[in-house]
């Protein structure tokens, strides 16, 4: 079984995940209290988006850092550097294209002025995650641990303040990005002296990027489908059934990512031990891989039912009348919470140690065009519900292909 030393690593991200989901939930409680359902249906939407801007920017560079460092951290401060130039280049032209499709469709001042804001915050996001990455690298799980709740906490504060106040949806989005740029400032003033960021290196280069490029398209590939599979539920109810639906929706989706931050900790903690196995005992990674995957589903069912049954309670108390509705949408995404557990913390874990990225990206291909597909099928008709409904049985795709692809390697991997 696993070394006292990865599950210590367990422990401190999913303290640290856990923190920040349950200190985000407490801000988006706030603000579903205080705002009308279409202006937290805009912040719902623009969020989406916004995230959906950063996750694509890190165009797998960071799997890719990660994995290049693990080993070797001679090469850290060059990579890290056009990691991070890489990356707000993309964020570049991704939120000039979004901000034109705002003012062609004939978005509000103050949709425009508050998509600025938060595509500045997700930018800065995704560079704060290239500090944290690297970090990670050497074993030091602390500072995400650490960065990460301090930061949405300061947020919470924020926000709170700006809306008890009588602050609307750009106040709002303006905080969000002045802390983000706040916490990258801490990070660089903690890690500008680190020896692995000393290196000195001249102008980058055309061929710097097309090498980045190149190395990082796989893990892109897995990165961006996952990107576009998880934000385009809220942002194609937004557009498919107006603002009042997406934040019904919106209050279910809460619930969800909060809780898929435990497979995703698990996931950061269980790659590195796995890539290390599978490089030096395939029949072994096997053996181990196949131990976890029995555990891991027993466990995501007794968490799914769990679940299932306790957040209608936390909705009824949490939430007011207008978002009653929440709770079977709420319901369907326990149920597709379940699939995704153990398709994050291990089938993608695995898949990735054993260095097949490229044909585990088949198996999300395929269930991100079901679940597009599901989404602009159900939407018209059964709205939140339609796009919760999509979510489970793009869930369930993913784990019966991903599934078959992993058992069928771990006798030919």
């Amino acid at each position: 079984m696993f070394s006292h030393p990865i599950f210590s690593r367990i422990s401190l991200v999913l303290a640290g995940k856990i923190a920040t989901s349950v200190v985000s939930f407490a801000t988006f409680v706030v603000l579903s209290r205080e705002l009308e359902l279409v202006e937290l249906g805009s912040y719902v939407f623009l969020l989406s988006v916004a995230s959906l801007v950063s996750m694509i920017s890190n165009w797998g560079t960071n799997e890719l850092l990660f994995r290049a460092c693990s080993t070797d951290l001679s090469n850290a401060a060059s990579l890290f550097r056009i990691a991070r130039l890489w990356k707000f280049l993309l964020a570049l032209v991704q939120g000039a294209l979004f901000l034109l499709y705002l003012a062609l469709t004939g978005s509000a001042a103050q949709e425009l002025v508050s998509a600025v804001f938060l595509l500045i915050a997700s930018t800065v996001d995704a560079q704060s995650m290239s500090y944290i990455t690297l970090r990670r690298t050497v074993g030091d799980n602390r500072t995400e641990a650490i960065f990460f709740p301090v930061r949405a906490l300061v947020k919470l504060t924020c926000i709170a303040g700006v809306v008890y106040s009588g602050g609307g949806l750009w106040q709002i989005a303006l905080t969000i990005a002045v802390v983000n740029i706040a916490g990258i400032s801490i990070l660089w003033l903690r890690f500008a002296k680190w020896e692995v960021l000393q290196e000195k290196a001249g102008a980058v280069t055309i061929m710097d990027f097309q090498s980045l490029m190149v190395a990082a398209t796989p893990y892109a590939l897995f990165s961006v489908i996952g990107a576009i599979y998880s934000q385009n539920g809220s942002i194609l109810t937004s557009i498919i059934a107006g603002k009042e639906v997406v934040a019904i929706y919106g209050v279910g989706l809460q619930f969800y990512q909060v809780a898929i931050f435990l497979p995703v900790a698990l996931n950061i903690a269980i790659q590195p031990s796995l890539s290390r196995l599978f490089e030096a005992d395939r029949v072994s990674w096997a053996g181990k891989v196949t131990w976890l995957y029995k555990w891991l589903s027993l466990t995501s069912f007794v968490m799914g039912i769990s679940l299932y049954m306790i957040l209608p309670v936390i909705i009824e108390w949490a939430f007011d009348e207008r978002y009653v509705n929440s709770i079977a949408v709420v319901r369907i995404l326990m149920m597709a919470f379940m699939f995704r557990f153990l398709a994050s913390a291990l089938i993608g874990s695995s898949m990735i140690s054993a260095n097949k990225v490229a044909l585990y990206n088949r198996a999300l291909v395929v269930s991100l065009i079901a679940n597009i597909g599901f989404n602009v099928l159900l939407i018209p008709e059964y709205g939140a519900m339609g796009a919760a409904l999509s979510l489970l049985l793009s869930e369930f795709l993913v784990v019966v292909t991903g599934s078959s692809l992993l058992l069928r390697g771990l006798r030919t991997f």
